[in-house]
Parts: structure tokens; sequence; C-alpha cells
């Protein structure tokens, strides 16, 4: 996973592979943990199948990307930490896999 330091009023981008059988998803809300508010929520967006060591290692991974749009940023406050939650899913397993990143926002 790759998350680059936030910086408001411009597009914050995460990038998670998730890995497993079937089709797979990933959904995420981001939360100001000082207020418990959830800032922003949605479906992250498909940008590829991930480079595994093998083509059937490739076959079960996939690339994310979650794009938290300026609009969003420009409301966080600066040098407070947000929590980034990432729920993966396949439609081939009943259980759902959760991440928690923190996100750090410029000064």
């Amino acid at each position: 996973m790759t998350a680059d330091l936030v910086v408001p009023g411009e597009d914050a981008t995460i990038t998670a592979t998730v890995s497993g059988p079937g089709g797979l998803g990933l959904s995420y809300l981001l939360v100001d943990p000082s207020v418990g508010q959830v800032v922003a929520s949605g479906d992250a967006e498909p940008s590829g199948a991930a480079g595994g060591e093998d083509a059937a290692d490739a076959a079960d991974a996939a690339e994310f990307t979650v794009t938290i749009p300026a609009e969003v940023t420009e409301a966080l406050f600066p040098g407070s930490p947000y929590q980034l939650f990432l729920a993966a899913s396949s439609d081939a397993l009943a259980r759902v896999t959760e991440r928690r990143v923190d996100l750090e926002v410029a000064l």
C-alpha cells in the first residue's frame, strides 16, 4: 500500500493491492478520530492486476486506487492524523478483511 502526505486542497491518492479468489473489491471510510465523524467514503477504483511472481499470482491479486477529492482534503485540519479504513471483499468468499491506515495532513 502506498499513501503520500495529504495536501489540503489537492486530490489524495492511496494505492492498495488486494489478493484472493473471485471478483475483488475495496471500499473505504475516512474518519476524523477527534470527533468520530466519517469525512468521506466510497469504493476504490480498480487500477489493474497486481504484478506477481508468476501468472497465477497476478490472477489472484488486483490493485485499487482510493482518491480523496480536493473538495474533501481542503476541509481537513493540517497536522491532524485521519484514519482511513479499507475493507477488501471477494464475491467468492464470505469474509471481509479490514485494514486501518493513519494519514497525516500537511501543514
